[in-house]
């Protein structure tokens, strides 16, 4: 990579300059915000998946996550088409979250 010359060091610190007197910072990224795969997910197309057995709910795609409800053999829901970590994301929501292996289209 190359370095800056002195003039472009210069005009380096004069447009921070200006960006500092007009209260211009770096966004922020917070670790709970940034999650690509959760907002990649939320845009996923999705389709009509029905529940071959039992099965939980969880707020994340993972089997350690929270069980928030469960799904009765045969109830249908909405869910992704893509799979992430063997789970299916249910109804658009990030938090909403079943295994794959268990769903099968309606």
């Amino acid at each position: 990579m190359r370095s800056m010359t002195r003039p472009g060091v210069a005009l380096a610190a004069v447009f921070l300059t200006a960006a500092a007197s007009l209260g211009v910072t770096a966004p922020t990224v917070h670790a709970e915000t940034a999650t690509p795969t959760a907002q990649a997910e939320a845009a996923a197309p999705s389709a009509c998946f029905k529940a071959t057995t039992w099965l939980r709910v969880r707020t994340r795609p993972n089997n350690q996550s929270p069980v928030v409800r469960n799904l009765a053999p045969g109830e249908k829901v909405q869910a992704s088409l893509r799979v992430t970590n063997g789970f299916r994301m249910l109804w658009n929501n990030p938090n909403r979250w079943a295994g794959a292996a268990y769903l099968v289209r309606c």
